[in-house]
C-alpha cells in the first residue's frame, strides 16, 4: 500500500513499484496462511528435511557436471527475461566462458544463493541438534560449497563467511572473538601475497570473464587492498551514499539509479536510495514479524537458526538482490514454516501483529 501511494504521489507507474516486491509479499502471504491452518496432527518433519537434502545434492552434483561438461548448461540458460517492464539479456549470455554453472535454476547467482541458504539451514539443524540428521549431510555441504565456488559468483561466498561468523557468535562468543582476531591478522597478509591474482579477478569480473571462476571469486578480498577498492561493492556504496542523504526517508523511486548501475552492484544501498529508509523498513517488516513469531512459539535454538538464516539471506542483498529474489525469499519462508512444524504445540498458533 505504501509503495502504491508513493507511486501515485510521484506520478509513476505503480506496476513498476509492485514488480520489486510481488514475489516477496506472495511468499509472506503463504507463511501467514500456513500459520492460520488448523492441522490436528504433527507433520513428518523428516520428509521435508530429506527433501531439502536430496534437492540440494541434486543441484550441487548437476552444477559440478555442468562445469566439466559445459554442453549440459545449454538446457538451463536464460536467454532473455523481463525486469521491471524491460526485456533484458540474461547475464549468462554475456560470459566469455562456456562453463556456466546454473543447476536447473537458470542463472549462477540463483544456484549459488539457493545452495548457500540450504547448507546453512542443514548445518544449523545438525550443529544445534534441532533435528536428528545423519553425518552424510556433511558430504552434501562439501559438494555444495564446491559448486558454489565453480559458479564464480562472489556474493554467496561473502554470505558464507558472514553466516559462519554468525554461527560462531551464537555458538561460542569466545571462539567468535578469537576467530575474528585471527582473520583480521591473517587476511591482510594473504591478500598481499596474492594481490596479482586479486587484481586479475577484478578485471575478469568487469569483463564478465568466467574462464577461471575460482580466481574470479578472489575479487571478494579486494576490499583489503586500497589499490583495488575502485572495483568493489564497498567503493560503489561510498559513491552512492551521497544520493541517500539527499532524500533519506522516501527515496527517489525506481529507475533513478538502476539506469546507471547493474542490479548486482551494491543492491541494498541502491534499494535504499530508491525507496528510502521508510520503504526498506516496510519491506523488511514481514521478516521482523516472522522472527518475532518464531521467538515466541519455538525454542531458543530454533529462534537462533531463524536469525542466522535471515542474516544469511540479507547478506546476499549487499551485492545483488539476495533477500528479494524469488528463490531465496521462498526458501526462507519455507524454512520458517519447517521450524514451526518441529513442535506440535505450534500447530494452532494464531497470527497476531500487535
Amino acid at each position: 500500500m505504501y509503495l502504491f501511494v508513493l507511486a501515485v504521489y510521484r506520478g509513476d507507474d505503480p506496476i513498476i513499484y509492485i514488480d520489486y516486491v510481488k514475489n516477496y509479499f506472495f511468499n509472506f502471504l503463504l507463511f501467514t496462511i500456513f500459520l492460520s491452518e488448523r492441522v490436528k496432527k504433527k507433520y513428518q518433519v523428516s520428509t521435508y528435511v530429506n527433501f531439502i537434502v536430496v534437492l540440494t545434492l541434486i543441484q550441487a552434483l548437476l552444477g559440478l557436471l555442468q562445469y566439466y561438461i559445459p554442453e549440459i548448461s545449454d538446457f538451463f540458460k536464460i536467454v532473455t527475461y523481463e525486469r521491471y517492464g524491460k526485456t533484458e539479456l540474461a547475464i549468462a549470455q554475456q560470459f566469455k566462458s562456456e562453463q556456466v554453472v546454473t543447476g536447473t535454476l537458470l542463472a549462477m547467482q540463483n544456484l549459488s544463493s539457493f545452495l548457500l541458504l540450504n547448507i546453512i539451514f542443514l548445518g544449523c539443524i545438525k550443529y544445534f541438534k534441532i533435528y536428528k540428521i545423519g553425518n552424510s549431510v556433511y558430504w552434501v555441504i562439501i559438494f555444495s560449497i564446491a559448486t558454489m565456488l565453480l559458479t564464480g559468483v562472489r556474493a554467496p561466498l561473502l554470505g558464507l563467511f558472514i553466516s559462519f561468523f554468525a554461527i560462531l557468535w551464537f555458538a561460542n562468543k569466545k571462539l567468535f572473538l578469537f576467530t575474528t582476531v585471527i582473520a583480521f591478522v591473517v587476511l591482510p597478509i594473504l591478500v598481499t601475497s596474492i594481490s596479482s591474482l586479486i587484481e586479475y579477478s577484478t578485471t575478469a569480473a568487469a569483463g564478465n570473464n568466467f574462464e577461471n571462476p575460482l580466481i574470479r571469486i578472489l575479487g571478494i578480498f579486494a576490499i583489503f587492498d586500497s589499490n583495488l577498492l575502485g572495483n568493489t561493492t564497498l567503493s560503489r556504496s561510498m559513491e552512492l551514499i551521497q544520493y541517500l542523504f539527499q532524500n533519506p526517508i522516501f527515496g527517489f523511486g525506481p529507475g533513478f539509479i538502476f539506469s546507471g548501475y547493474s542490479f548486482s552492484d551494491a543492491f541494498l544501498i541502491l534499494l535504499t536510495i530508491e525507496f528510502g529508509l521508510l520503504g526498506v523498513f516496510i519491506l523488511i517488516l514481514p521478516y521482523i514479524i516472522t522472527l518475532k513469531i518464531i521467538k515466541k512459539k519455538c525454542t531458543e535454538k530454533e529462534y537462533t537458526v531463524s536469525v542466522i538464516l535471515f542474516i544469511t539471506a540479507l547478506s546476499q542483498s549487499i551485492v545483488n538482490e539476495g533477500l528479494w529474489t524469488w528463490y531465496t525469499n521462498l526458501q526462507f519462508f519455507l524454512m520458517m514454516m519447517l521450524l514451526l512444524r518441529v513442535n506440535v504445540k505450534n500447530l494452532n498458533y494464531k497470527l497476531k501483529l500487535a
